[in-house]
């Protein structure tokens, strides 16, 4: 599922998180291809979730190819 580009707002932070709750194997990369932000945005997002305790450190992300990547 592709979303249509929009500015970095509530919403687009809301589907970061979205994303990383219910998908957190996968690789910033593959997350901002399917929300249509950047790897950035999602890593620096992933972070701050992390660091609260929200989702847990992996050692492995899935990538858009299907491997597993070290994170």
């Amino acid at each position: 599922m592709v979303l249509p580009k929009v500015p970095l707002t509530r919403a687009r932070n809301s589907w970061v998180e979205y994303w990383l709750l219910n998908c957190t194997g996968y690789t910033n990369r593959r997350i901002a291809d399917e929300i249509g932000t950047t790897d950035k945005t999602v890593e620096a997002k992933r972070q701050e979730m992390e660091s609260t305790g929200e989702i847990r450190q992996l050692d492995r992300l899935e990538g858009k190819d299907g491997r597993e990547k070290a994170s």
